[in-house]
């Protein structure tokens, strides 16, 4: 009881409210708007994207969000600008293939790093390291395989609009289930006209250009394409996961548990709060993940 009542009592201020409450907590990438907007919260390192219905200002707070809605993750700076520059100059040198040998003629038209390039697994392994080192990465994603490939649309190249196959083959070979995707920018949005990256959501499409090392995570049954590059070179790590949770829902209450877990213990810093949150969270865990 004494927990309940601590909580009760408690006035958290508006910005340590969790994602669970609706109106109006989540920066938007608003269908109508090509780049990201001045909505995003540039001081943090993360932000949840929670689309919008289109035509409705997502940015004003004038309609609450739907705690249902899919979500997608943006993560700042996920490569520092050594890291980048790193991954950039290995991957400057190495072979490229024909994407088609990923994919389908009919639907794309790109290059991709050859897997056999003894530079590949160095980059690979940058890539990786650096997504993993981000504690909210590994809470949105709770990733239990990764696999990447590096590509690069020269102008009048393209990825047509289409779903990720439910299986690929990971990083040694074995079968996996991608369950989340995410692009990794290695150029920034002024070096190509162009190229596009769409979601296609419930809410509309979203159209998503980042910084260069910057990052979007998003469900792999999401349907979206690449848009054709008009002039210059768009490069981009693209990644799949396989969670050691595959219920996309399952994976939201958890995420959601654990942020308001750390917002309430940061404001009532009462060690039985942190034991309750924590037995909740732990067995869950337990019961839902897969190993």
């Amino acid at each position: 009881m004494r927990v309940c009542s601590s909580l009760r009592s408690a006035r958290l201020p508006p910005c340590t409210w969790p994602f669970i409450f609706p109106p109006p907590l989540f920066p938007i990438l608003h269908p109508r708007l090509k780049h990201s907007p001045p909505a995003w919260n540039r001081r943090r390192c993360s932000t949840m994207i929670a689309p919008g219905r289109a035509g409705t200002d997502r940015t004003t707070g004038t309609t609450g969000q739907r705690p249902e809605a899919i979500m997608l993750l943006h993560l700042e700076r996920v490569l520092d600008d050594d890291q980048l520059a790193e991954v950039r100059r290995i991957v400057e040198a190495a072979r490229f293939v024909d994407g088609t040998v990923s994919g389908t003629a009919t639907l794309k038209r790109n290059l991709q790093v050859d897997r056999a390039a003894p530079e590949f697994d160095k980059a690979l392994r940058i890539v990786v390291g650096a997504l993993m080192r981000r504690g909210e990465f590994k809470s949105y994603a709770l990733p239990k395989q990764i696999t990447l490939e590096f590509n690069r649309y020269d102008p009048g190249m393209y990825y047509r609009t289409h779903m990720d196959a439910a299986l690929m083959g990971g990083v040694r070979g074995q079968p996996m289930r991608t369950d989340l995707s995410f692009t990794v920018a290695l150029t920034n949005p002024d070096d190509y006209t162009g190229g596009d990256f769409v979601l296609e959501t419930p809410y509309g499409e979203q159209r998503i250009r980042v910084p260069a090392g910057n990052a979007i995570v998003y469900p792999s049954g999401m349907l979206h394409r690449v848009e054709a590059v008009e002039s210059g070179s768009r490069w981009a790590a693209i990644g799949w996961i396989q969670s050691m949770l595959r219920d996309e829902a399952q994976r939201r209450i958890l995420l959601e548990l654990e942020t308001l877990r750390n917002r309430t213990v940061a404001a009532l810093p009462d060690p039985e709060i942190r034991e309750r949150f924590d037995w909740v969270h732990t067995n869950l865990l337990r019961y839902w993940v897969e190993v």
